[in-house]
């Protein structure tokens, strides 16, 4: 059986649920993923898994965690009871929790088609977003096709902040759009894998949204507030403070409550950490 933690959190003042949503228009098209890492390269059955979506129109896209946004209403409705009842905000925090909670959201073509904007959610506690300008990959394209699935494919490569990847599109799905930060390829990603092996991407479905379908960044309390944006190079320095401390990161990142604590019931506070930090001590762009 996984075991689950409860951390409690006690606020000394009102808190909102730091969360923020933009609005990017009718969404066309929704492919879901299988990603793979390795948190800790040294132990290869570490490997985890999760499901994620891209959706995307002609104009944007955007990737994120299904899981993260059902964890996000439950915790928003979690927090607004505390501040209503004066009673402590509890989470139980499972493996899955975990994972979703460090699981960013990535938006192409926003603010606008010059861009790509990346929220940061693997800083627990801190609420940050960086953009870049394209491009961001110099695609080499490669003599070879194959069929995955249902999907004729062709190959390309490119090295990218430390890591080289082979990736495999299909133009049966006409878009720019990829997973992650993928971007500007004839068609959709069918498979991609870094050199080291530490991350793949592989399409497991695809199907028309709802007609009417909006997508958005983030799931949306009544209230939210927005994230905070900063360089690439200053996420890197905060994920730095991160690793140190993650704990003492996510109390002091708490906007607006110097007084807060956390409380572990059940669990070594130390061995939690190391979970934690295990997330991001094998990130996908070593430079």
């Amino acid at each position: 059986m996984k075991k689950k933690y409860l951390l409690t959190f006690v606020f000394a003042v009102s808190v909102v649920a730091v969360w923020a949503q933009a609005r990017l228009g009718k969404g066309e098209f929704r492919a879901v993923y299988r990603e793979y890492y390795l948190p800790a390269p040294e132990d290869t059955n570490m490997l985890e898994i999760d499901t994620m979506y891209l959706e995307f129109s002609s104009n944007h896209s955007v990737y994120y965690s299904p899981t993260r946004r059902y964890y996000d209403s439950l915790m928003y409705e979690g927090i607004r009871r505390s501040i209503k009842s004066g009673a402590p905000f509890q989470v139980p925090v499972s493996g899955q929790q975990m994972r979703a909670y460090t699981s960013t959201v990535v938006v192409h073509h926003y603010p606008n088609n010059k861009k790509l904007t990346f929220f940061t959610a693997d800083l627990w506690g801190a609420f940050w977003l960086y953009e870049e300008e394209y491009p961001l990959f110099d695609w080499q394209y490669r003599q070879e096709s194959k069929k995955i699935g249902n999907y004729t494919c062709q190959k390309a490569v490119a090295t990218f902040r430390g890591r080289q990847w082979e990736v495999w599109y299909t133009t049966d799905i006409p878009t720019p759009f990829g997973p992650w930060k993928f971007y500007g390829l004839p068609g959709l990603v069918v498979y991609a894998e870094d050199s080291l092996r530490h991350f793949r991407f592989e399409l497991i479905g695809f199907e028309r949204l709802p007609a009417g379908y909006e997508m958005v960044t983030h799931y949306d309390p009544s209230e939210p507030r927005n994230f905070v944006k900063i360089s690439r190079e200053r996420y890197l320095k905060e994920r730095e403070l991160f690793v140190q401390d993650p704990f003492g990161y996510q109390v002091r990142a708490m906007s607006g409550n110097p007084n807060a604590s956390v409380e572990i019931k059940g669990a070594d506070k130390k061995e939690i950490g190391k979970k934690v930090i295990k997330v991001v001590s094998n990130p996908i762009e070593l430079e």
